[in-house]
């Protein structure tokens, strides 16, 4: 993944430079480098920004993703039979683009049929489709184009919503913050240079930087609520009683807001993550940006 991030970022750099100092409207830039990544992973290919192809998939994600129905249905299950009979939140709307979505999911994948090589896997679609076969032969798990195709659409819609919404919250966040962002430039420097790019290998050098991209995942709240989980038992918290089967949805905005976790919590602060000696402390443990849960998306 490192090298694909690394690629997208020349791209992206040189799309910024080519704009000599004229405005921008960086968001959408922003978006299509994180989509390129994931494409490069799932589809194996990245796109031009220009490809009408490219181009509808992120309009189409984008137009989902602000839907106002989601997050309820999340919530409260039994609103998508009443809006799917009714027609209210842009229900239709909603339900149209998906199928779009996973029309756009379902030629690429076919693609992928037609020009697989199980001694060559590609991308993510091409692992799937490996799986699927051997599978098939020892006649355990049943895989489905259906499946892939949900699959490869959660991945795509996933990876770029959340990672792109944290990039544009950080840039926020250092324009309104200078100091920080001339500190993150020392490290920087002092432990990178100005030659090449930022690797993964050099990430334990760079405490202040990491601590600036946690504490943006915290107050940015890029998800104000973790998907919604089931009690598996009766349980009593803090004289509350949850009977099992109870859905439970994880706020996680009161977390990253209570004051006993994070003093001074509407206060832009990276250095609540670092000790006296300038590395982390167990704080960062308690910034959970994307869930909750057993199999978490950790940072």
């Amino acid at each position: 993944m490192e090298s694909k991030i690394l690629e997208e970022v020349a791209f992206f750099m040189e799309v910024l430079e080519s704009k000599k100092g004229r405005p921008v409207n960086i968001e959408i830039n922003i978006r299509e480098a994180v989509s390129n990544v994931i494409c490069s992973i799932v589809f194996g290919k990245r796109f031009n920004y220009d490809d009408k192809v490219f181009q509808k998939l992120i309009k189409d994600l984008e137009e989902f993703l602000s839907n106002p129905f989601l997050p309820m249905v999340n919530w409260i299950p039994y609103l998508h039979y009443v809006s799917y009979i009714y027609d209210v939140f842009g229900t239709q709307k909603c339900i149209n683009i998906v199928k779009d979505l996973k029309v756009q999911m379902a030629n690429i994948i076919e693609e992928h049929k037609r020009t697989f090589d199980e001694d060559d896997l590609r991308d993510f679609i091409d692992a799937y489709l490996l799986e699927w076969q051997n599978h098939t032969r020892e006649n355990k798990i049943q895989f489905s184009e259906d499946n892939l195709e949900g699959v490869v659409l959660d991945l795509f819609a996933a990876g770029t919503d959340t990672t792109s919404s944290g990039i544009l919250w950080a840039i926020i966040f250092l324009v309104n913050n200078p100091d920080v962002q001339q500190e993150m430039r020392n490290e920087l420097t002092e432990n990178v240079g100005s030659n090449r790019q930022p690797l993964l290998t050099d990430r334990t050098n760079l405490p202040y930087c990491e601590s600036v991209i946690t504490e943006t995942l915290r107050l940015g709240n890029i998800i104000p609520f973790s998907l919604p989980h089931t009690a598996t038992e009766d349980y009593v918290i803090n004289n509350y009683r949850i009977p099992k089967g109870s859905i439970v949805v994880p706020n996680m905005n009161a977390t990253f807001h209570d004051e006993n976790m994070f003093l001074d919590s509407n206060n832009f602060d990276p250095s609540r993550y670092l000790d006296e000696n300038g590395k982390f402390n167990e704080r960062r443990e308690n910034v959970m940006p994307f869930s909750l849960g057993m199999f978490l998306c950790d940072i």
